[in-house]
C-alpha cells in the first residue's frame, strides 16, 4: 500500500514537471506544428529550422547536432508557448510546414537557399502577417513578461500595426516611431504597411522583377517606382529587413496612404542599455551584468540571432548541451531562467 502511494506521488510529480517545467526532462514540449487557424483567432508566429526526418545532414540551426536543434532555441520556443494565455495560440513554422499556411511563398526556406537566414525569416514574417495577422517573433527571442501577448492583441483592436525598438543604423533613434526594428512585429491581417514591407523585401531578391499586379491591393502601382533600394545590399547587411520596414513607412507617408500604428520603442525590446548603447551578442554571452535601459518596461529581449551564425566566435553557444546551458553563468542563460519563472507564475 505504501509502495503504491509512493509510485502515485512520483507519477503525479513527473506529470507536473512535464506540463510546468518540461525542460527538466529534456522534452521538446512544442505545440502542434500544424494546428488549425480560425478566422480572427489571436496567433503568435515564430520560425525554426530543424533537421528533416530521417536525414542526418546538418542544418544552419543545428551546427554539430545531426538530429536536434540547439537547446537555446528549444527553450525560447517553450517560453513562447508557455506565455500563451486564454485562446492565444503559438504556431511554430518550419521548412516542412510553411506550405500548409502559404501556397505562394517564393523562396526555399532551408540552408540550401541562396538567401541569408535573416532575409528569409523577415520575408516569411511579412507573408504570414499580411495573410493572417498576429504577432511575429523572430527565433531566439526571450519573452520576458507573460502578459505581453494579451496586451499587444488588445492594442491591435485600436491600431492596425504595432512595432518595437528602433533602427540601429540611425543615431538617437529611440524617438523615431517610423524607423522601428523588425525582430518582433504585430499586425492585423491585410495591413497596408505590411504589404508595402513585403513588396520592398521582395525587390531585394536576386533577379526578381516586380509583377505589375503586386500592389493592386493598395491601388497604386506608382509606389514601385518610388522604392529607394540604395541602402540595400543583401550580401553584406542583415539589417535589410529593418530598412525595408522603414521604407514601407516612408512610402505610405509620401503617398498619403492612411494607416494606424503604435511603436513601443527602445525601452521595451531589450536592445539598448541605460547609456543608450546597443546591447550586443558579446554582452549577452558574457557574465558582466547588462544594465537594460529600463528593466521594468521590458516586454521581451530581442536577440540579433543572425550574428550567432555569422561570427565563429559565438558558435560555441549553440553547441551547448542542455546540462551545459543550465550550468552556464552567462547573461542570456540568466534571462532565460528568469523568463521561465515568470511564465510559470
Amino acid at each position: 500500500m505504501i509502495n503504491d502511494c509512493i509510485l502515485l506521488v512520483i507519477l503525479i510529480l513527473l506529470i507536473s514537471i512535464y506540463f510546468y517545467k518540461p525542460e527538466l526532462l529534456g522534452i521538446d514540449h512544442f505545440v502542434d506544428y500544424t494546428p488549425k487557424i480560425k478566422v480572427g483567432e489571436p496567433v503568435v508566429w515564430t520560425y525554426i529550422e530543424k533537421p528533416y526526418s530521417g536525414n542526418s545532414s546538418k542544418t544552419l540551426f543545428s551546427h554539430n547536432y545531426v538530429v536536434d536543434i540547439p537547446y537555446y532555441l528549444k527553450i525560447c520556443t517553450l517560453i513562447m508557448e508557455k506565455a500563451c494565455r486564454s485562446n492565444i495560440k503559438l504556431i511554430v513554422l518550419t521548412p516542412e510546414n510553411i506550405c500548409d499556411y502559404l501556397e505562394d511563398f517564393p523562396i526555399k526556406m532551408n540552408i540550401t537557399s541562396q538567401y541569408s537566414l535573416k532575409y528569409r525569416v523577415d520575408l516569411l514574417g511579412a507573408y504570414i502577417l499580411e495573410k493572417y495577422g498576429g504577432i511575429w517573433i523572430s527565433p531566439g527571442t526571450i519573452i520576458y513578461k507573460p502578459e505581453f501577448y494579451y496586451d499587444i492583441f488588445k492594442l491591435l483592436k485600436d491600431v492596425d500595426l504595432v512595432t518595437f525598438g528602433s533602427d540601429e543604423s540611425i543615431i538617437n533613434n529611440c524617438s523615431l516611431e517610423y524607423h522601428p526594428d523588425n525582430l518582433v512585429i504585430a499586425a492585423n491581417k491585410n495591413n497596408t504597411l505590411i504589404s508595402l514591407y513585403k513588396i520592398v523585401l521582395k525587390r531585394q531578391q536576386v533577379k526578381y522583377q516586380l509583377p505589375p499586379d503586386a500592389i493592386n491591393r493598395i491601388l497604386d502601382e506608382e509606389v514601385k517606382d518610388l522604392i529607394d533600394t540604395n541602402r540595400f545590399n543583401m550580401t553584406q547587411d542583415n539589417n535589410i529587413g529593418v530598412y525595408a520596414l522603414g521604407e514601407a513607412f516612408r512610402l505610405a507617408r509620401i503617398k498619403e496612404i492612411p494607416f494606424s500604428h503604435y511603436n513601443l520603442g527602445c525601452l521595451h525590446d531589450g536592445r539598448k542599455n541605460r547609456y543608450n548603447k546597443y546591447i550586443t551578442i558579446k554582452d549577452l554571452l558574457s557574465t558582466t551584468e547588462v544594465a537594460f535601459a529600463n528593466r521594468d518596461k521590458l516586454l521581451f529581449i530581442s536577440i540579433p540571432y543572425s550574428d550567432l551564425y555569422e561570427y565563429s566566435d559565438f558558435l560555441w553557444f549553440y553547441n551547448l548541451s542542455e546540462h551545459q546551458f543550465h550550468e552556464s553563468q552567462i547573461n542570456i542563460v540568466k534571462y532565460v531562467k528568469e523568463s521561465i519563472t515568470r511564465v510559470q507564475n
